[in-house]
């Protein structure tokens, strides 16, 4: 991610200081709202890749991954997108930052493929099922900038769900490329990309945020009290599989699912700490 610079931090209420907003700026000019945030969600990514495997095993751990993945994802690529600004700039795209994204990834899966002892196919290496699979959307997200720079906010969010909605009848099951996550979440890329990182921040200090965190709430009892509550979500969690039951069903769901992701996040936003260590 893109570190805010320091006239960033200064639209957020200046550095070294309390902004409006509540949230409070480093010495080094950096917001500690978007730290906070990041280091959580990093964390979370992380506990979901060691849990994923044994969650089903614990009915605490099985909670905790489920809500988990209600919202973490879209809220990593949205604040992925929120210090992508820097992508394309006064008509130039940085295409050694897309090159770079694109060769970690693969590094990363080819790694992967000689620790699990899987054979060095084409089709293999480019099977982006696993952790690798960000980089590669990260280096097409970016490569995408110049489109939604010219589209402008309206028109680039409508096209990103269109393209998000639609993605859902093709089966990207395989991990080709990352094409089924990269369409999957670019609406969260593109929003982050449209917002400004002191808008973002201000909303900590805002009442708006207070109606999602009741409304997450009750997302997260509804899985308290019925295990199977979400079951519907997460085959299509990342956007591989295709829709099982059709078009307008499979939009519902996806639509639900982005809601579901807005709330949840900014509860978090909410809740996060908005001072330095």
């Amino acid at each position: 991610m893109e570190e805010h610079s320091l006239a960033r931090a200064k639209a957020t209420g200046g550095v070294g200081s309390d902004s409006a907003d509540g949230a409070t700026s480093s010495p080094e000019g950096r917001i500690a709202l978007f730290d906070n945030l990041k280091g959580l969600l990093i964390i979370l990514v992380v506990l979901g890749h060691i849990a994923h495997p044994v969650h089903n095993t614990n009915p605490v751990l099985s909670f905790a991954f489920d809500v988990v993945y209600l919202f973490h994802m879209p809220l990593f690529v949205l604040m992925s997108g929120l210090f992508a600004k820097s992508a394309y700039r006064n008509g130039k795209l940085k295409i050694n930052r897309i090159i770079s994204f694109i060769a970690l990834g693969f590094a990363y899966q080819l790694a992967l493929a000689l620790i699990n002892g899987a054979k060095l196919t084409p089709l293999r290496i480019c099977a982006f099922t696993s952790a690798p699979w960000y980089l590669i959307s990260m280096g097409c997200w970016y490569a995408m900038t110049p489109v939604l720079a010219r589209l402008g906010t309206v028109r680039g969010m409508v096209a990103s769900i269109a393209i998000s909605l639609l993605s859902g009848l093709v089966d990207t099951s395989s991990g080709f490329l990352a094409i089924g996550r990269t369409c999957a979440f670019l609406p969260c890329f593109a929003l982050g990309y449209y917002l400004r990182p002191a808008t973002v921040a201000s909303l900590h200090g805002r009442n708006i945020p207070w109606p999602a965190l009741c409304l997450a709430g009750i997302v997260v009892a509804m899985r308290l009290i019925d295990t199977d509550s979400y079951s519907w979500f997460f085959p299509m969690v990342y956007g591989d599989n295709p829709y099982a039951n059709g078009l307008f069903e499979g939009i519902a769901q996806r639509l639900a699912a982005f809601l579901m992701g807005a709330l949840m996040s900014l509860a978090v936003l909410k809740l996060a700490p908005t001072a330095t260590g």
